[in-house]
């Protein structure tokens, strides 16, 4: 009951799949929402891959997903200015988080509450995005979440030497889970373990 799951970005694009077209439109990574809103997802953060994606087919990507996403740095850029992300769909109205709190719960009724935050590197600037600054986002982000739950995790979308310095910067950190090279990595930096997939 206390397994989550999460995924640090990069998995709409680039895709030999997301190039196939279904009723004249390519799919544009919507084969990964479908797959993911199966699999139960808890909470993705956005890739820098995902801004491949024009402005129109992120936003139906965004509205196609049952899981809960999640971001500090990264703001839609509107005619009305920068908002988080939003997703509309039958089931559910809400934005893009700086974080998000999760509550884990014993088999004898004990619980404990955790929150996990997110950063993006601005590596594909796109004009629907504005990106703020991840490290101070990232602290922003850390010490919010810290006030409402009992522990803090980072669930990043940055180069390693970034992850390093977010680390440096909140000692208190216990983990970040890493995306964005696609090699897999353990890394200590005082006490923050930063972990990152092959894929």
């Amino acid at each position: 009951p206390n397994t989550y799951y999460f995924l640090a970005g990069d998995f709409l694009n680039p895709s030999l799949l997301g190039t196939i077209k279904v009723d004249g439109e390519r799919l544009e990574g919507k084969q990964m929402v479908e797959v993911l809103n199966a699999s139960d997802l808890d909470l993705v953060t956005f890739g820098n891959h995902e801004f491949d994606l024009k402005e129109k087919d992120l936003l139906k990507r965004l509205n196609e997903s049952n899981f809960k996403w999640t971001t500090a740095n990264a703001l839609h850029v509107t005619e009305s200015g920068k908002h988080p992300f939003r997703m509309e769909n039958e089931n559910r109205s809400d934005s893009a988080s700086d974080y998000e709190i999760f509550t884990a719960t014993h088999s004898t009724g004990e619980s404990i509450k955790f929150g996990v935050f997110s950063v993006v590197l601005p590596s594909n600037p796109k004009d629907y995005v504005f990106y703020g600054d991840i490290y101070d986002e990232a602290e922003r982000a850390y010490y919010d979440a810290s006030k409402v739950s009992d522990f803090v995790i980072g669930l990043t979308h940055v180069a390693i030497e970034e992850d390093k310095e977010i680390a440096k910067r909140i000692p208190n950190l216990p983990l970040i889970m890493g995306g964005h090279e696609h090699n897999n990595m353990l890394h200590k930096v005082g006490k923050t373990v930063i972990a990152k997939a092959d894929a």
